[in-house]
Order: structure tokens, then sequence, then C-alpha cells
């Protein structure tokens, strides 16, 4: 047994201290956590033959859920290496590549040092690896991930990012992930909902046959026990609504649609016991980073109280506002038209 010692006497007194030897590593490793499966998941079967897949799309078109089906088939066969990494900064990535070092017992402290330990041993190792870089904000920016690309011939690399540089194509194959065609649409919904809607293509259509989208109109309608035409219908008129308050609202190609699905979710939840917190919870959460919020977060003690002084209470959203924290894209002169709370400042 290799044991590392230290010996301590004197004159004939001697005495001699052993610690044994780590245990050797378990394989496979896991490193980070994907996000779980969406219920009614569809696959796209291009990305079957893809061994390194840049997946390029807007927000909610659904990159994070098929990176995560390659990372779990990736596990399921075998892998011996698993390592999901948040990449929306290189802080971020830096943090998950640290953390894998850790893992592997390669290095611990530095946070630089340890991801270049990390990817020292991906290039090396004979043992099979996956690494997904969720979320990379801007990968033509020498700034965010230069020096920290993970290459190595045993590895695969799958990247989900909303950019289109030029500089991606050298990472992988950029596949861009669109929204649903009707047929997966259709399968969609028909899955989540367990029943055929005869209205199901013209909601789909209305939706732009956005998975994030159809995702927010399903689960309303199950909830609620609304027909597809009763949804149509409450869409229809949230998104007039919200056209006249942000009538030059600009950002994805399906901002609008999505403006609408949530604002009809939120209500549903605010409705919901103990009733009129959603809004403020999700007001919260949107200040917070998108990737992934600490449990402690939301479920610690409310602080003990200071001397200092109360602030003000803001006004709650207006019993006409339908559009409270509903994107990025929100104007920030919304609560001056209808006299809700003020906007977070990371909503602006």
């Amino acid at each position: 047994m290799d044991v590392k010692g230290l010996q301590a006497g004197s004159h004939n007194t001697q005495i001699n201290h052993y610690a044994a030897a780590p245990p050797p590593l378990a394989w496979p490793l896991l490193v980070g956590r994907a996000p779980l499966r969406a219920d009614a998941f569809q696959p796209r079967g291009a990305l079957v033959a893809v061994s390194s897949p840049v997946l390029v799309g807007d927000g909610g078109t659904g990159k994070t859920q098929l990176a995560a089906a390659l990372f779990e088939q990736a596990r399921a066969d075998g892998t011996d290496l698993a390592v999901w990494v948040t990449a929306s900064s290189r802080t971020a990535t830096l943090t998950g590549y640290a953390d894998a070092a850790g893992a592997l017992r390669l290095a611990t402290g530095d946070v630089e040092r340890a991801a270049a330990a990390f990817l020292t041993w991906l290039a090396n190792t004979d043992k099979t690896w996956i690494v997904v870089l969720d979320d990379v904000a801007d990968p033509a920016d020498p700034a965010d991930l230069r020096g920290l690309w993970p290459a190595g011939p045993t590895g695969r690399l799958v990247l989900t990012t909303r950019r289109r540089d030029a500089a991606l194509r050298s990472r992988g194959t950029v596949i861009d992930v669109g929204v649903f065609t009707p047929a997966e649409s259709a399968a969609y919904l028909t899955a989540k909902l367990d029943r055929a809607d005869p209205d199901a293509a013209t909601l789909a259509a209305d939706l732009g046959h956005l998975p994030l989208a159809l995702a927010q109109a399903a689960a309303l309608i199950v909830d609620d026990a609304l027909t597809c035409a009763e949804y149509r219908a409450l869409f229809a008129d949230r998104t007039s609504r919200l056209a006249d308050l942000f009538p030059n609202a600009t950002g994805d190609d399906y901002d609008h649609e999505l403006a609408a699905t949530w604002s009809l979710a939120a209500d549903r939840a605010d409705a919901l016991a103990p009733t009129g917190l959603a809004r403020p919870m999700l007001l919260l959460a949107a200040t917070l980073d998108p990737n992934g919020i600490p449990e402690a977060v939301l479920t610690a003690p409310r602080p003990a109280p200071t001397s200092a002084a109360p602030r003000p209470t803001p006004a709650r959203p207006s019993a006409t506002c339908t559009a409270s924290a509903w994107s990025h894209t929100t104007q920030p002169t919304h609560s001056d038209r209808c006299g809700c709370m003020p906007w977070p400042s990371a909503l602006r």
C-alpha cells in the first residue's frame, strides 16, 4: 500500500504517523449538472451524427435541452468524464473547470491554475470525455474564452450560444437550432396535453412553433383544463394589449409571442396560494443568474431587522398591467405608463 508518513522522535523514542493514499478515482465522473429533460422532449435528428456540435439559436429554441440530451447520452454510453459548464462569462467558465480539476484531484486553490491543469489533462488523457459549454456569451471576444477551449483526441466539445460568429466554426459543426417544425409542434402538444386537439396546429402557428412558448401555453392549458381554442383567444387578447403597451419593443424574433405566453402564465401563478407572490419572486429571479440560483437565496430565513430607516413599499402592479418583467426588451418607462413597480436594473 502506498503511504505518506511523518516521523518524529528523540533519543530512543520514535513515533511514526502514516496517512493512507486516497482511494483511486471511481470512474465514470460527473462534474456539474445538466438541466432535467423537458416533458415531451423532441429530439432533433440532425444532431445524431455530429461529434462536436455548436448549437446556435435565439432564446427559447431548445439549445440547452438538446445539449443536455447529448450529454446524458454520452454518459449512458459510458463516457469516462462528463463536465457541464455554464459558460456565460470567463469567471463562470473558470469556476466550472476548477471544479473539474478538483474532482480529478489535479489542483486546488488558485482557479486559473486549476483550470489550466484541467485543460492539460483533457489534451493528454486516454480517458473519454465530454464537455458542454452552455450559453457561451461571446466566443469571438478574445478576452472571454481565450485559452479556455477544451481539446483532446479522446473528447467531445458541445457549445450552446446565441452568437453566430465565424470564429465558432473552428470549434465544431455549427447547427442552427430554430423553432419546431409543424410536425414536432404537433407531437409536442399531443404528448403534453395527452389528447388530440383540433386547434393544436393553429395554436402552434400562432406561437411561431417556438418550443418555450409552446411549453408555457401547454402548462396553462393543462392546469386550467382549457381547449387550444380557448387559449388562442386569451393569447390574442394578451398580445394585442402588450402591443399597445410596448409598440416599439425589439429583441429576438419571437419576443412578442413569449411575452404573451409568459404574461398569461404569470397571471395564473400569481393567483395560486399564497396569492400575489409569483410576480415579486419572478422580479427577484430576473435580477439573478439565469443559469442557476442557489436554493438558499430563495429559502433562507428573513434576516433580522436593522436600525436603518424602512424603505418605502413599491406599488403593486395595477390591475390592467399584464406585462410585468416579461422580457429583457421591456422599456424602462413602463412603470410611468401603468403605475406598477419600477423595473430592476437588470431588466433595463
